[in-house]
């Protein structure tokens, strides 16, 4: 299989065996982690996220976009369980993306996240098949609550705590 998640190749041009080896959702156990992918513009916000996640031992980075087109490459290449995806998404429109990423695998469960209140945008993500909508500016906590209950196909804790 391909290297580390970074490495750009496209899914098309990898060979049959290496497309076997995309772990497979169904097939997972209990004991595997959330598979989280991060799709926001700055790298620092991806950075905050990357060093959220490293405190859950049920929750691992699978790789980290910067754009929508990069997102989408990504969730064909390293299957996450669950996206967080910045509302200000560059390349796609957020809702768009999301409707991209649930057409093409259902399996995967989007979290929009935004450091402000933009409930049109939300609205239209939420209406596209998101989780749900939480705000960045939440506990480390709630937002691993968050990553849980989309995975499980629960509704979002309240993104109001901080």
């Amino acid at each position: 299989m391909p290297g580390a998640w970074g490495e750009i190749l496209l899914y098309a041009e990898w060979t049959k065996e290496d497309r076997q080896n995309v772990p497979n959702p169904a097939q997972r156990t209990l004991q595997e982690p959330i598979r989280v992918l991060i799709t926001d513009d700055p790298m620092q916000a991806r950075a905050g996220l990357r060093l959220f996640l490293l405190a859950f031992d049920d929750l691992e980075l699978v790789g980290e976009a910067a754009s929508g087109e990069e997102a989408l490459d990504l969730c064909a290449r390293v299957r996450p369980d669950v996206v967080l995806m910045d509302l200000l998404v560059p390349g796609l429109d957020a809702a768009c993306l999301t409707c991209s990423i649930r057409q093409r695998f259902p399996e995967i469960h989007i979290i929009a996240l935004t450091s402000f209140g933009a409930e049109k945008t939300a609205q239209g993500v939420l209406k596209a098949g998101a989780s749900g909508f939480i705000l960045k500016n939440v506990s480390a906590a709630v937002l691993a609550e968050a990553i849980r209950a989309a995975h499980a196909g629960q509704a979002l804790p309240s993104s109001d705590a901080s």
